[in-house]
């Protein structure tokens, strides 16, 4: 039941296809954590919902891009990117 919720909410709220939801969420692309992954914009628009613009992220690790009071939200950033990228030339 839970896989249908989840496809669901990937093709209604997301706007994506439910196997490239369940691939983005599969772990935190920060710390690997594998039992509740959110799905994070890198550019913050809810409305790009390209792959590219897409990373799992725990609940810890989102709030943490999120939070305004970490100083190296820009590093953290910048870090998932490049893991995302690296993710993607790995997967070729």
């Amino acid at each position: 039941h839970i896989e249908n919720v989840r496809d669901h909410n990937a093709k209604r709220y997301h706007h994506i296809d439910p196997s490239l939801y369940r691939k983005i969420i599969e772990k935190c692309t920060n710390c690997d954590f594998n039992k509740i992954v959110e799905l994070h914009h890198l550019d913050h628009n809810h409305n790009n919902s390209s792959e590219d613009n897409l990373l799992g992220l725990c609940p810890n690790c989102h709030r943490l891009i999120h939070s305004k009071k970490y100083f190296y939200l820009g590093a953290v950033v910048d870090k998932l990117k490049m893991l995302s990228l690296s993710n993607e030339d790995n997967s070729l």
